[in-house]
């Protein structure tokens, strides 16, 4: 029920959205811009249609074609484009109607009433918008990545309530904005400047659309902190509160009224083991582990989980890793099965590509951990890095609340230097890009030819040269540059290539290993060979690095995707 409201307010907000509002003057024009009152309606219907439809076929092409996104913004913003030359030349539609013979023979079909575009143009306008709807929320994001995978029907019931409040809302924009402007005399002539206005409007945001500039628009209003809606759904979604703890062998256990732990579904691809139920590992203790190979979160804690399966594996616990992944080239076997042997895991991995079994933990982070109880029963969890001293002290309680003995004593873990001041995580993908700051944006979705900023504040980011801006990775030209100020001791980037390929690395502009600055995969020559897809350590120093300037300088065929830090 929690979901279903927040799904339905999301909706709501979605009409408010920094990458919405730009496109409320299509709206609410062209609900005014014909003498058909059927037009608020026919228009918010069919774009609440076409959010639905695309939101289900975008969930088969993803999967099944890789149909790129610039499809559907191109296919958008053309019929933008077409409905605006036609309202401003209304006379070539008339003369193509013509000459068709669409203008006896479809008359009727087009509109009821007797006039022809009656249906047709509000019904496209509407159709037109909701590929560019379909990508504004988390909650969307939430019910077509985690929910939708696992429960069809269940999916299709939250989308329905979602796109039910984006439904309401824009219907009463569009009437609201209706009714006053038609108030204005002026504004409801069918031939007037008003009208054409409108057609040039449409014209405008269509090229919008077609080339990134309304997600420019979007980025300025939330760099600006205007109409933030993302924030409001964070508070609703529905997340894991945490309960009362409870004590038992003077351990604290975050889950006050144990229940069944959900059981594993989904799960493929094996590795260390045939595949696993909760129900056959009853009377074992159960650390379940979920992560994924190129989030340095991740890799942290992975020697402390394998630690606690070398140290109590003899006294009943079973370490489950689950591989969520959240890059594309994550959803790899192959290259789960190689971080799996590069990371020195022996515990039982599976891959939940589909998402399915961290769905039925309502799970939400990189690394969190599920302590399950040898009765089957979910006791504990912990989410992100740290108290590991504390984890190992909640395995040694349940492994002895039969009155089992537990050898050996909980292990002392090094501390943690981790600064507040550090860089944040930074994705290179547009989808969630943050701290660019090439003059103009990013374009989505092509080659660009990109000059670098002249100056760069902490924390952000500049591209040279020729790039492809994706969703989620970006991939480079040959001689492309990309610069990052940052603060941290450690900087790590998530990159791929099909084909070894390599990137020079300069700090300060300096070659990183004449600095004393290289990272574990740069070598001697300061470059750094990309031959796969991880994530690569490309600085290391002994001291925080405030404010410096890193510079990488590709070879063409690299993609990357996340900057992390560590201090």
């Amino acid at each position: 029920m929690g979901l279903l409201l927040a799904a339905f307010v999301a909706g709501l907000l979605t009409a408010l959205a920094p990458c919405v509002l730009p496109l409320l003057p299509v709206i609410v024009g062209g609900s005014v811009a014909g003498n058909d009152r059927r037009r608020p309606y026919l228009i918010v219907g069919a774009l609440t249609l076409s959010v639905l439809v695309f939101t289900l076929a975008l969930k088969a092409t993803t999967a099944l074609l890789g149909v790129p996104a610039a499809v559907w913004t191109s296919l958008s913003g053309g019929i933008l484009i077409a409905l605006g030359l036609l309202t401003i030349w209304p006379h070539t539609y008339e003369r193509f109607m013509a000459r068709t013979g669409w203008s006896s023979s479809s008359a009727r079909l087009l509109d009821a009433t007797g006039q022809r575009r009656g249906w047709l143009g509000p019904v496209l306008t509407g159709a037109a918008l909701g590929p560019v709807f379909a990508s504004c929320s988390p909650t969307f994001a939430l019910i077509l990545v985690t929910i939708l995978p696992v429960s069809f029907g269940t999916g299709l019931v939250y989308l329905l309530v979602y796109c039910a409040g984006l439904g309401l809302f824009l219907l009463a924009l569009a009437l609201i904005g209706r009714r006053l402007i038609r108030r204005l005399g002026w504004a409801v002539n069918p031939t007037g400047w008003f009208k054409r206005g409108l057609g040039v409007l449409f014209v405008i945001i269509g090229l919008a659309v077609i080339t990134g500039t309304d997600k420019t628009v979007e980025n300025w209003l939330l760099s600006h902190q205007i109409l933030d809606t993302t924030k409001v759904e964070q508070q609703l979604l529905p997340g894991r509160t945490k309960a009362p703890a409870t004590t038992s062998g003077g351990v604290k256990f975050a889950i006050a009224d144990p229940q069944p732990a959900p059981e594993l579904t989904g799960l493929t691809n094996w590795i260390n083991s045939n595949p696993l139920t909760l129900a056959s590992l009853k009377g074992k203790v159960v650390v379940i582990d979920f992560w994924t190979y190129s989030c340095i979160n991740c890799i942290h804690t992975l020697p402390y989980v394998q630690g606690w399966y070398d140290k109590y594996q003899k006294d009943g616990l079973v370490v489950l890793g689950i591989h969520a992944p959240e890059f594309a080239f994550e959803h790899i076997p192959a290259n789960v099965a190689k971080a799996v042997k590069d990371d020195h895991l022996t515990y039982p991995v599976a891959l939940d590509n589909d998402m399915a079994t961290w769905q039925a933990y309502s799970n939400q982070y990189w690394p969190a951990e599920y302590f399950i109880d040898r009765q089957g029963r979910l006791r504990h969890y912990k989410f992100g890095e740290g108290d590991y001293d504390q984890d190992e002290k909640v395995i040694r309680a349940l492994l002895s609340e039969d009155g089992s003995p537990v050898a050996g004593a909980v292990s002392t873990p090094a501390p943690q230097s981790h600064s507040g001041a550090q860089s944040p995580e930074t994705y290179l993908g547009y989808e969630r890009a943050s701290g660019n700051a090439n003059s103009g944006g990013l374009t989505h979705n092509a080659a660009h030819a990109y000059a670098l900023p002249g100056s760069l504040q902490l924390d952000q980011w500049g591209l040279g040269g020729s790039w492809t801006v994706g969703g989620m990775d970006t991939a480079a030209s040959a001689g492309a540059t990309l610069r990052y100020r940052f603060s941290a001791k450690q900087v790590y980037l998530v990159m791929g290539s099909a084909t070894p390929a390599k990137v020079k690395v300069l700090v300060n502009g300096r070659p990183a290993a004449e600095s004393g600055l290289a990272g574990a995969d740069v070598s001697p020559d300061s470059t750094a060979t990309i031959s796969g897809s991880r994530l690569y350590r490309l600085v290391k120093s002994s001291a925080m690095l405030n404010g410096a300037t890193l510079e990488l300088q590709f070879d063409s065929g690299i993609t990357v995707n996340a900057f992390t830090f560590d201090s």
